[in-house]
Formats: structure tokens, C-alpha cells, sequence
């Protein structure tokens, strides 16, 4: 087989662990789930990947918090031996959603205020 160079590297790695059960056959190198996340983990810029406790401080929230979203599925993970691991991307991507479920859910109180007469002309 010939070389890898890094961007196919992290192509195959990103297929198996989007598919679990499948095997990554690299040159001299056969990796399962688990060994393609740890490389994966060690491959990508530190500030890619982040421990539960530095997503949970980008989000605002608790260490715990976050361990319930991770276990609920609403923000992927994955796990480094015991270690949560979480993408930075997939940090922002949650916490976008959230403003605009809290955006759609301001512009809907202030709409319904309005049809009710809370607001008046003058703004008092």
C-alpha cells in the first residue's frame, strides 16, 4: 500500500467513527472504533477537541449539565478510555440552536404580548 497523508488520514478515521462496527485499513495500520477515536483524539488540535469540563465552560453550564446532554444525545461525544472527548464545532452548533430556540421563543412572548394589548403606543 502507499503512504497516508494526513487529510486522508482524518477522511478514514472520520468514516469509521461515524460507522460504528467498520474497520479503518491504513497502510500497515488497522484501527477499530475505539483506536480510530483515540487517533483521531491525538491527531486533531487540542483546541478541536474538547474535555467535558472545557465544553461545559464554553456553554456556560455545569460539568454535570453537560454530562446529561452528552448521555442524552443532544450534543455528540465520544470517549478517550474513561474521558469524554467533544468537538468544539459540536459545542457551537448546540449552543447556535439554543439562541435561536431562545430568539424564536422571545419573538413568540413578544407577538402574543402585543395581540393581548400589554404593550402600548407610547411604550408605558
Amino acid at each position: 500500500m502507499e503512504p497516508v497523508n494526513l487529510r486522508e488520514l482524518a477522511a478514514r478515521l472520520a468514516i469509521a467513527v461515524a460507522a460504528p462496527g467498520t474497520t479503518v485499513v491504513l497502510p500497515e495500520l488497522e484501527l477499530d472504533r475505539a483506536d480510530a477515536l483515540d487517533l483521531l483524539d491525538r491527531l486533531q488540535p487540542r483546541a478541536e477537541v474538547l474535555t467535558s469540563q472545557e465544553a461545559a465552560d464554553l456553554l456556560g453550564v455545569s460539568r454535570p449539565h453537560l454530562a446529561k446532554l452528552l448521555d442524552q444525545g443532544e450534543i455528540p461525544s465520544h470517549k478517550v478510555g474513561t474521558h469524554r472527548r467533544v468537538l468544539r464545532a459540536n459545542i457551537e452548533a448546540f449552543a447556535a440552536s439554543q439562541r435561536g430556540i431562545a430568539l424564536r421563543a422571545l419573538v413568540s412572548m413578544t407577538q402574543d404580548g402585543e395581540e393581548h394589548g400589554l404593550y402600548s403606543e407610547r411604550g408605558t
